[in-house]
């Protein structure tokens, strides 16, 4: 059979393909679902030969469009999804890229061994996804991104080659250029614009014993970033600070029955207590509450896994949440916007601050702005609900506004969801010309046909300009 004929072309079939988690739509020609390597290849040789585009596209939990064809064909890795190699003596595993993480992380768990990295759609992600997007989450505050934990990978080059790469691991390095040394990192975070990723091998920790999550609440907004720059600064053991604002916590007493939690302002945090003395241990943050203005007699703390799974649920239902109701007002030309921007840990709350009277500027209406996220790594994210497409556009000027800003404090635009199709305008506040110009020909040196996702990072004008 011809390749183009394997293509599927049916328009419930491609539809069903055709948006991302915020709703962001494309204009693909048809859709492939190889089942191998080898058609992989074969797809892609005749896509670069018939200078055809190909966008990767797996479970399609993207915020930035980076999953949707701007134009040609799609190309799924769906059908890759097996768990290939485990070798838990040496604590690594190869899996293929449309393994789903949320279930791989249980098949982890079950044997012992702990894969730290857990952004919110762990359950609708695949491992591939994460990789081309170096995926976080909550957890990053102690164990880094996606790509601290991928140890090897194997990928399809636009020209059809497949290369194998693996991280080296020496403590120092002084082997020509820092950014060639590991050239396994171009790949992670790329958004699909260098290949198509078959394999991918990550490593594991031991299963961490025993942790406590809880809620802590406060009275403003400034005490809650405030006590998260007290952890940073003191270098205290914790995996995850999370913000909610007071808006977030008023969505989950409207919505939850079951979210009892006193506080207008929340801290979601979790440390682990490892071999330390546990009675002196919450001694210890008792203290430090105390003396960080948490309101210490309306903390919420969760032992079991029944409870800790409840606060996993209320962190993971505002940002879902947040997309039901903005998806609403997308026929309108509205729906949500989402900064991703970061700065440094002391930045943080001027910069909150700072967005804030932007958005006022701007006349946006504070109901309509929901502030959570990953505060200890200095990475919130503002969601702005639109509801037609003059309050958006008015919303994305604000947003470019404070782009512009934390890249003057040294901060950077997006820190977890990457580019995509929607962020490509706030780049020249963080690249200089030079430096983008260096991006741009390592995307020709190895794509010279700009068939790989098109319209992710870089328009197609500014590569063949």
């Amino acid at each position: 059979m011809d390749i183009e004929e394997r293509f599927i072309r049916d328009i419930e079939v491609l539809n069903s393909y055709n948006s991302d988690a915020l709703g962001f739509t494309g204009f693909p020609e048809g859709l492939y679902r190889p089942q191998n390597k080898g058609e992989v290849i074969e797809i892609i040789k005749w896509a670069n030969d018939c200078k055809k585009c190909l966008t990767p596209v797996a479970l399609r939990s993207s915020t930035t469009g980076s999953c949707v064809a701007e134009k040609g064909f799609l190309i799924s890795s769906e059908k890759f999804d097996k768990i290939l190699d485990v070798n838990f003596e040496k604590k690594i595993v190869s899996v293929e890229p449309g393994v789903n993480l949320g279930e791989f992380k249980k098949f982890i768990e079950e044997n012992g061994f702990f894969f730290p990295p857990d952004p919110t759609s762990e359950n609708e992600c695949t491992i591939g996804g994460c990789v081309s997007t170096n995926a976080s989450g909550a957890r990053t505050l102690k164990y880094g991104p996606f790509r601290n934990w991928v140890t090897g990978l194997e990928i399809v080059l636009p020209d059809g080659k497949d290369i194998y790469l693996s991280r080296k691991v020496s403590e120092k390095n002084c082997a020509g250029y820092f950014g060639f040394q590991n050239p396994i990192d171009f790949f992670i975070g790329s958004e699909g614009t260098l290949g198509f990723i078959t394999k991918v091998e990550l490593k594991l920790i031991d299963k961490i014993d025993k942790f406590y999550a809880m809620f802590l609440p406060f009275r403003s907004e400034k005490d809650a970033i405030l006590f998260c720059r007290e952890i940073r600064a003191n270098n205290l053991d914790v995996r995850c600070l999370e913000y909610f604002d007071s808006n977030c916590v008023k969505l989950l007493k409207e919505k939850r029955d079951d979210f009892k939690i006193n506080g207008d302002f929340l801290i979601f945090m979790e440390f682990e207590v490892g071999q330390k003395d546990e009675e002196k241990l919450f001694d210890f943050w008792l203290l430090f509450f105390e003396q960080n203005n948490v309101l210490v007699d309306d903390i919420l703390v969760a032992e079991t896994c029944s409870q800790k799974k409840k606060l996993k649920e209320f962190r993971h239902f505002i940002p879902s949440t947040i997309n039901e109701i903005s998806n609403k007002f997308i026929l309108e030309g509205g729906g949500k916007i989402s900064t991703d921007w970061a700065v440094f840990i002391d930045d943080l709350l001027s910069t909150i601050e700072h967005f804030r009277e932007i958005l006022n500027i701007y006349g946006f209406n504070r109901e309509n702005v929901f502030c959570f996220g990953h505060v200890g790594n200095g990475h919130p994210h503002f969601n702005l609900i639109t509801k037609n497409g003059y309050e958006k556009d008015r919303m994305l000027s604000a947003v470019e506004n404070i782009s512009e800003y934390v890249c003057k404090i040294g901060g950077t635009i997006t820190a977890e969801h990457g580019i995509g199709k929607v962020k490509k305008r706030f780049l020249k506040y963080y690249y200089n010309h030079m430096t983008f110009e260096w991006v741009k020909n390592f995307k020709r040196e190895l794509d010279p046909n700009l068939i790989f996702s098109p319209g992710n990072i870089f328009d197609l004008g500014e590569l063949n300009g």
